[in-house]
């Protein structure tokens, strides 16, 4: 994976990032565990910045929500 620093603030970012609108649901049936593998898949290649937000899914903040289920322990 390919880093860059993030302006000023000592952070090396990817240089590919994941956007999370497509396990919300609004691209179709997206289950838990598909999520999860995507975020992870991503994550594990070197992926460090997720795009997400509250009207991503519905209900409103399902990608958030699931990003946050498949991130969890990794810290």
């Amino acid at each position: 994976m390919i880093y860059r620093d993030f302006g000023r603030t000592g952070w090396r970012v990817s240089a590919i990032g994941l956007g999370t609108w497509n396990i919300g649901t609004q691209w179709g049936d997206v289950d838990q565990a598909t999520a999860w593998a995507t975020v992870r898949a991503a994550y594990d290649n070197g992926v460090n910045i997720f795009d997400a937000a509250e009207s991503y899914g519905i209900p409103n903040g399902l990608s958030e929500e699931r990003l946050g289920v498949a991130l969890a322990g990794i810290r």
